[in-house]
């Protein structure tokens, strides 16, 4: 059996599967986010536009509103010069551009990387229903930039940031991960412990089924981390029997 060829399935197919779901499932989420007094969207939209303040009860009684520092609404301004119908269209296939570079990622890890592809549908599927960010931050935390963007909506994404600085600390420049790591706690330190943000994002990751997306970026540095090392350990073995031959 020739274990040297991959059995990857071509991006192309990957990318075919994506474009058919989203499209298949539109109608499907824009019904769910109309009838869904917690969807995400419409508050994003609102604070954009200058209602920050703008708030929705549901039968429950519970609150649901934009809980962000009140300048991050401007990366949802550019949808305001649509109607609302519209900027819902654009979002949605924003978060699903956002869900294809993670998933060429992730199809990446010969591993199980398949596996981890299947299951983002689920994931995904249960994001757009709400319209939320989450897609779009999980997809930057695979950058070490992108990370950084992610950290000024949610706190807790400084985690990806010390996965970076821990995969990178074997290279040269040990300086830059420093400044790195200042800037990453910099940001964290603009919310206050007492911020309805930090509240809001920590129920959203341990209490929210939308929340276990996060698993997909935390599976691919489990999994690109460990075979980085793998490969270490595997050239220190090699470097070890020639020295042996020798």
């Amino acid at each position: 059996m020739d274990y040297t060829r991959d059995h990857r399935p071509h991006k192309r197919l990957i990318l075919l599967a994506i474009v058919l779901f989203s499209l298949a499932y539109y109608p499907f989420a824009k019904e769910f986010s109309d009838n869904a007094r917690g969807a995400d969207f419409v508050f994003y939209y609102e604070a954009a536009r200058g209602n920050i303040d703008y708030k929705i009860t549901d039968a429950r009684g519970i609150e649901f509103g934009y809980f962000y520092k009140p300048w991050t609404a401007l990366i949802w301004k550019p949808f305001t010069f649509f109607d609302y119908n519209t900027a819902h269209i654009l979002w949605y296939f924003t978060l699903v551009v956002f869900w294809a570079f993670l998933v060429f990622q992730l199809i990446e890890i010969k591993c199980c990387g398949l596996l981890a592809v299947l299951f983002s549908f689920y994931l995904v599927r249960l994001n757009l229903d709400y319209a939320q960010v989450n897609i779009m931050l999980v997809a930057l935390c695979l950058s070490p930039v992108g990370v950084l963007f992610a950290i000024c909506l949610k706190p807790y994404c400084a985690l990806f940031a010390l996965l970076h600085i821990y995969k990178n600390r074997k290279r040269v420049y040990q300086e830059w991960l420093i400044i790195y790591l200042i800037i990453v706690v910099f940001l964290v330190l603009l919310h206050s412990p007492n911020d309805e943000i930090a509240n809001a994002a920590f129920v959203n990751f341990t209490n929210s089924k939308v929340g276990l997306i996060y698993l997909l970026p935390l599976y691919y540095f489990a999994k690109t981390i460990n075979t980085k090392n793998g490969m270490r350990k595997c050239q220190t073995n090699t470097l070890a029997e020639n020295m042996l031959n020798q």
